[in-house]
This record gives C-alpha cells, structure tokens and sequence, in this order.
C-alpha cells in the first residue's frame, strides 16, 4: 500500500501541513496516510512514575484531536484513500521511524514554524530532529503555502558531489508524477572561483538526468539558503528538493542563522531526501 506519514502536534499550521501533505501525496498516487501525534513524557517528569491511567488518558486525548483532524482534512481525500490514525508516548523520531518500517511508508510530512511561541519553537525543533536524522523522504510544509499545481521543482544541487548524489529516480518520480520541469541550482560563494569545471559538470548532469526535463543553474550568493530561496521566487518554484549527505551538508544549506527566514519568507515546501546504502529507493513505493 502506498503509504505517507503526516505529523502532527495539533498546532493551526501543523494543522495546515497536514492537508497540503494529503493533497501533495494525493498527486504522487499514495492512496493511505497516517496520522500521527507522538505525546512524549517531558525531561522534567521523567524520575516521576506516570500511571497507566495518565497514559490512557493522554492516548484518548491524542486520538480525539487526530479524528477531528482527519475529518477536517477528508473533504480534500479522493474517494479511495484511506486515512489513519495513531497515537503513542514513543519519542518523535523513534515513532516516526518505526511506525514507517512496519507500515513500509515512503514519506514524511511535518510542518515549519512561524513566528515564535512555545509550541511554533516545539514543532520547530522536532521538524529540525526529523531533518537531521529521520532515513526517509521528509515534506516540510511553509504556515503559509497553498496547494497548487506543482510544475516546476528545484533541486538544489551540491555540486561537488553531484554525480555522486544527484538522486536521478527520485527525480524522475517526482517530475513524472507531477508533470513538471526540474531546475537543478548550484549556489557558491560571492567572489570566490568556482571550485569545479562548470561545463563539464553540466554536461556530466544533463547525461545523468537523461529525459528528465531540466535546466541547470550555477549562481553566486553570500548565504545558500538566501540564493536558494531568491531563485526559487524569480522562477516561481513550488517545491524545493535537497540530499542530506550528511547533516553538515544540510546545514550548510539551511544554516541556524536563516532558519527563520526559511520559515518565516520562503513559501516553497522542502523535500529533504537521504541517501542510503541499501539499493532500495527510498521513494519506489509512491
């Protein structure tokens, strides 16, 4: 069964991931989804026993709130998909990861914090958590982005590395499913040389990409996620991919210094994938 996960703390704009995640799994022909709400102990609490009673109570609670989200979220449901809904005390990535094995899902939807509060700074950190660590496809969702037809994806590309990581099936997936054109953007560093031989990367990428209809992109910007996010508005981008080679290649993208900026300006999701050692495609079951 084509299967996506949708997270959710039952926040307004996790609330709004939620929906996008449906209509965007929808256009990839996932037909199951399940929504999942991860009530952790907090740190303080965790010396002190909490009763069965409590957990019960807590798990009712969670199951409320889902079943009122999947109804808020079913008007937008084709008339074959099924929706889901669990609720556990399991920590966010370890439910996340293991309720993705047993289901063989193919993605992940969280939502982006807005402006700050409490429970924008929790979900905040807890997307961050997923991002770094999460081994499967990960959607994060603007508060402000509407779903809309998307037609044209950028891949933002470490250039570097590209042959090596550029996720050709993945993308050719997504392009096919959705009927899109693909961007691929290497940014650099303003005033520094480019560190490899442009052309003949370029030629290497489009023999890599093959049919997929791309064209590539090398610009200069001080910051990457500002060149990324400037690029995708010039070029009315609907969603944005990136390979976490490794969480240090992700920072560099999406460094703690425009987070907010990422979440407060950019109204592009992000489409975070990892490459993994196993010969499986991450995405082959969508």
């Amino acid at each position: 069964m084509k299967t996506i996960i949708i997270t959710t703390d039952f926040s307004d704009f996790a609330n709004h991931a939620a929906q996008y995640g449906l209509r965007f799994g929808q256009s990839l022909g996932a037909s199951r989804f399940i929504l999942y709400h991860a009530f952790e102990i907090p740190t303080i609490m965790v010396d002190v026993p909490i009763s069965e009673w409590e957990h019960q109570k807590e798990y009712k609670e969670s199951i409320k709130k889902l079943e009122k989200l999947k109804a808020d979220i079913s008007q937008y449901a084709n008339p074959d998909t099924k929706i889901d809904t669990v609720a556990n005390a399991n920590h966010l990535l370890a439910g996340v990861e293991r309720l993705a094995s047993v289901n063989n899902a193919s993605l992940i939807v969280a939502g982006s914090s807005g402006k700050s509060n409490f429970a924008k700074f929790f979900l905040g950190n807890s997307t961050k958590i997923l991002m770094k660590s999460v081994s499967y496809p990960l959607l994060i969702v603007p508060p402000r982005v509407s779903f809309a037809t998307i037609d044209n994806i950028v891949f933002a590309c470490d250039i570097k590395h590209a042959l090596k990581t550029t996720p050709t099936d993945f993308l050719r997936l997504l392009t096919k499913k959705l009927d899109s054109k693909l961007s691929v953007v290497n940014v650099e560093p303003e005033n520094q040389p480019s560190a490899t031989n442009i052309i003949e990367v370029q030629a290497a990428l489009q023999e890599l990409l093959g049919d997929i209809p791309t064209d590539i992109h090398f610009i200069k910007s001080k910051n990457p996620a500002e060149g990324i996010l400037s690029f995708s508005s010039e070029n009315n981008a609907k969603l944005v991919v990136a390979v976490a080679r490794s969480y240090s290649f992700l920072e560099n993208i999406f460094h703690k210094s425009v987070t907010q900026q990422l979440s407060d300006l950019s109204e592009v999701p992000l489409l975070i994938t990892r490459l993994k050692k196993q010969k499986s495609n991450p995405v082959s079951h969508i």
